[in-house]
């Protein structure tokens, strides 16, 4: 059982990093392409089904629409909704931190 027991926590280990480097990879994207409605939509479904965030990916999905409806105050969408988010999002959303952060991304893909 033991070995059983390790097994399933190095692969909930192996989800947990997995879910963190797609929440980079959003908001990489997310960062790079603002107002891509498509991407909103993406990162909605994710938020649904992985993060289990139904509340977040319904905020995705009216931020979506509204681009697509072309709303001119939805400029910064993206941007606006890494704020709230975790320490990694608040990284990629600083400019400055941004190259530091697409490297950090190179580096754990790398690893």
């Amino acid at each position: 059982w033991e070995a059983m027991i390790q097994d399933l926590v190095a692969c909930l280990d192996n989800y947990e990093a997995s879910v963190r480097h797609a929440k980079l990879e959003y908001h990489w994207l997310l960062e790079k392409y603002p107002a891509s409605s498509s991407l909103l939509l993406s990162y909605a479904n994710f938020s649904d089904t992985v993060l289990n965030d139904p509340k977040g990916a319904e905020n995705m999905r009216s931020q979506a629409a509204m681009l697509e409806d072309g709303d001119s105050e939805t400029g910064g969408v993206a941007k606006g909704m890494l704020s709230g988010d975790n320490d990694e999002a608040r990284s990629v959303g600083d400019s400055s931190a941004s190259s530091n952060a697409e490297n950090a991304r190179v580096r754990m893909w790398k690893e």
